[in-house]
């Protein structure tokens, strides 16, 4: 509700200009009395008044206007057509600043002010506007003498009415701040560091400039997710993963849609991609890597050409991968581990103590010839957690390590759900993470309800999830609105767990759903 407070008209009558003002907020706003309980319909808005018990008690109109007790009239007569001016209580009771702590005397009544000592610390005036620090600035207790002056003259364009708004959050123009701030004598509400990043502001809502990026995209090119050594071995295991990658990028990066790619875009989309393999790809290496590919006739490759020499460098680059990572194991302190299987093998191994477990299963697995995406590490009879490292788990030559096949492939899954809304809440966000269990040796089609949850949804209907396979993050974390650029595959029904989820943890799954009725 608003607060207006009426005043009378000019002696000149409602065709002059309205005179000009001295408004002082209402007693109650400023701690001189209870508020108003009661509100009343003025027509277009609603006024607050006090109650008939609140006026008996305090001996005051429904205005709050002082009344004798032979008095039967109102002591502020409200005129027939008033102009209104509409006002926002001090700083300090929005909760902005700290209250004023001294009063000063007005002649009929008492006003908050602020003392000398905060007036200092605060850098304002009584009042509480702020203070503007000069070296002929009046003396601060000179200051607290009088009350500083109220708007003398009307907004213009809006006759008899002066406006102070609030913050942006108070207007509805973007969401409240969760989060609070200690100023001292009194608590500030700020935005937290979540609503910061996700809105694009301070810590006081004031819109932040995004950072420019160093190395800038061409429009209409967005740089996918480098690929991983564990990622591209993955693909490399499974020929249709690499095939519908393959045509993918084809079409990503043939620019001007002429079914064949030029050398500088292979260049390029080699470029994007190989960067997380830590291998340095040069134009040059690049060129005369094709030239088997291409016969040497033209400086790029059809769309033929391209799946067969991409999965050659592909090749090329996870041996380096694999010949630069060996190297700097021989500089690392190295332990040795005896892991057996339970048809009767044994193999060793030499690790790093900061290798993840699951390192080491994938390395026993290949030399003891077992599945790879269904092998774990047991010690003792106790199957170890994945992500744990060969040091934190103390394992030396003397532990009883087993390698064990487990019957269930586990996938992590996201599920995003779509929104509406103006950009950038409308897309998909990411509502859930779990993980869940698939069979080897069966197709994925036979297991979709598995995979893919229910949006509980009542009711038929002709919208479906739509599921890809997505290369995983290093730190294990995904994004909270999916944007693509993950290196994502389409999940065929046809396909085998083994085909899509081939390599421990390497490759998830990602499930969109999309949005029903209204958002």
């Amino acid at each position: 509700s608003r607060l207006i407070v009426p005043h009378a008209a000019g002696a000149t009558g409602a065709a002059s200009a309205p005179p000009a003002a001295m408004v002082l907020p209402p007693p109650w706003l400023t701690g001189q009395m209870e508020a108003p309980a009661g509100t009343k319909s003025m027509g277009s808005w609603t006024a607050k008044v006090f109650t008939p018990e609140q006026q008996a008690r305090l001996g005051v109109d429904e205005m709050g206007n002082k009344v004798s007790a032979s008095s039967t009239a109102p002591a502020r007569p409200v005129p027939a057509a008033p102009s209104r001016i509409g006002l926002v209580g001090p700083a300090w009771t929005r909760g902005e600043m700290e209250r004023p702590a001294g009063t000063q005397d007005m002649g009929s009544y008492k006003t908050l002010v602020y003392t000398p000592e905060q007036q200092e610390r605060l850098g304002v005036d009584a009042n509480g506007n702020p203070a503007a620090k000069t070296a002929e600035e009046v003396p601060v207790a000179a200051k607290a003498s009088s009350p500083a002056p109220m708007p003398s003259a009307p907004v213009a364009g809006n006759p008899g009415r002066i406006g102070l708004a609030g913050p942006a959050w108070t207007r509805g123009e973007i969401e409240r701040p969760a989060g609070t701030k200690d100023m001292g004598g009194w608590k500030a509400s700020v935005y937290t560091p979540e609503q910061q990043e996700r809105l694009g502001v301070d810590q006081d809502g004031k819109p932040v400039a995004k950072p420019v990026e160093e190395k800038p995209v061409k429009a209409g090119r967005k740089v996918p997710q480098p690929i991983t050594a564990e990622y591209a071995a993955a693909l490399l295991n499974s020929d249709l993963l690499l095939s519908d990658m393959c045509k993918k990028y084809f079409r990503k990066y043939d620019t001007n849609k002429d079914a064949f790619l030029e050398s500088e875009e292979i260049v390029t989309l080699c470029q994007d991609l190989h960067s997380g393999l830590g291998i340095d790809l040069t134009d040059k290496d690049i060129e005369e890597s094709m030239k088997p590919y291409s016969g040497g006739k033209e400086a790029g490759l059809k769309e033929e050409e391209f799946s067969t020499w991409f999965s050659q460098i592909l090749q090329d680059t996870v041996k380096k991968s694999q010949v630069s990572n060996g190297k700097a194991e021989q500089a690392a302190e190295l332990t040795e581990l005896k892991v057996k299987s339970l048809n009767g093998g044994e193999t060793t191994l030499s690790v790093e103590g900061s290798s993840a477990v699951a390192e080491l299963a994938k390395r026993a697995a290949a030399l003891l010839d077992l599945p790879s995406a269904k092998t774990k590490i047991a010690c003792g009879g106790e199957v170890l957690d994945d992500a744990t490292t060969i040091a934190s788990a103390k394992l030396d030559a003397s532990s009883d390590l087993t390698a064990v096949v487990m019957n269930s492939i586990k996938v992590r899954r996201h599920v995003y759900q779509a929104r509406g809304g103006a950009p950038p809440y409308r897309g998909y966000h990411l509502v859930a993470t779990d993980e869940v269990e698939l069979e080897p040796g069966k197709k994925l089609g036979e297991q979709w309800t598995k995979m893919v949850p229910e949006d509980g949804y009542p009711g038929p209907s002709g919208y479906k999830a739509f599921p890809v396979a997505f290369q995983s993050t290093p730190s294990f974390e995904v994004p909270k609105k999916w944007e693509g650029g993950m290196n994502e595959v389409n999940v065929e029904q046809d396909l085998l767990p083994e085909d899509v989820f081939g390599v421990d943890g390497e490759v998830e799954l990602a499930v969109l759903l999309p949005m029903r009725g209204m958002d």
